[in-house]
């Protein structure tokens, strides 16, 4: 079977796998299993503030992210010729060094940020919030692999 890149198609895997990790991260908040906002600190990146306009600047870059990591997706899957969640697997291994990295030199660029990533810091739950930020790249990788094979 032939998987042929059809832009449609990883948007609409994109949209939909981002919403489901934009759930789970509300629902780790929530359930106090996670202690970073990870939208605010994304939005902080442009900001340096953590406000409501920053949750909603984070909201949409991290929008924006997802459309864009989609489409990549997309065009390895034409290029592998396979989608599923093996191939997402795979993908999002790489896709969790490239969102780390630039987490990483965010923090580098903003001392404010360093202190929120730091994962020792009394206020955190250090392996938590690690487990969780690996864990929902991997949940994009599979969840968008396998829409796209399926939609």
């Amino acid at each position: 079977m032939s998987e042929l890149f059809n832009i449609e198609t990883a948007l609409r895997a994109g949209a939909l796998s981002g919403t489901v990790i934009f759930v789970l991260i509300l629902l780790a908040r929530k359930m106090k299993i996670c202690s970073i906002n990870y939208l605010i600190l994304i939005g902080s990146v442009f900001t340096g503030k953590k406000d409501s306009g920053t949750e909603m600047i984070g909201f949409m870059t991290h929008l924006v992210a997802c459309t864009i990591f989609a489409i990549v997706y997309a065009v390895v899957f034409s290029l592998l010729q396979s989608s599923g969640w093996f191939p997402g697997t795979i993908l999002a291994s790489v896709h969790l060094v490239i969102s780390s990295t630039i987490l990483f030199l965010a923090a580098l660029a903003r001392p404010s940020l360093r202190k929120e990533l730091w994962p020792f810091s009394e206020h955190h739950h250090p392996v938590c919030n690690v487990v969780i930020f690996v864990v929902l790249h991997f949940v994009f990788g599979i969840t968008n692999g396998i829409l796209y094979h399926i939609i």
